[in-house]
């Protein structure tokens, strides 16, 4: 029988091979995910039913809906349905919502954004003041013709 000096030898396992096939697969699915987000975000058409508020002077306070806390807006923020918020007495904010309505907002008023519906047959928006004032501009756009 032949014998040789040099046996391959058998190193015991510590599974460091099974983490590179790991991560191939882990970012191939990261990868997939943004790939599919990105595909919906530029065909998907999708619209959100809120409203952009535009804080031009003073400081606006926001709850979402169903939370206790309120917290600092930055300006162009995204409001949504059953979000309430706070404008300081000071301030001077306008909201501008998926129609074309824009909606005024005295400084020291408090409202609750109820209902924000975007149906193409009858499009509602609804609120409740709990106190101050607003004022709302609806532009009706007629197609030429």
């Amino acid at each position: 029988m032949y014998y040789s000096p040099y046996r391959a030898q058998r190193r015991p396992s510590s599974g460091k091979g099974y983490i590179m096939p790991f991560l191939v697969i882990l970012c191939v699915g990261i990868i997939g995910v943004l790939v599919f987000n990105l595909w919906g975000f530029i065909f998907g058409g999708r619209s959100v039913n809120g409203a952009y508020l535009h804080i031009l002077q003073g400081s606006v306070q926001m709850k979402t809906w169903n939370t206790e806390d309120f917290f600092g807006v930055s300006s162009d923020a995204l409001v949504l349905q059953g979000d309430e918020f706070k404008t300081s007495a000071d301030s001077k904010t306008l909201a501008e919502f998926f129609d074309g309505t824009v909606m005024r907002i005295a400084g020291g008023s408090d409202m609750v954004l109820s209902v924000i519906d975007d149906n193409e047959s009858s499009p509602a928006i609804s609120l409740l003041l709990v106190n101050g004032k607003v004022w709302v501009i609806k532009s009706i756009h007629q197609p030429p013709g």
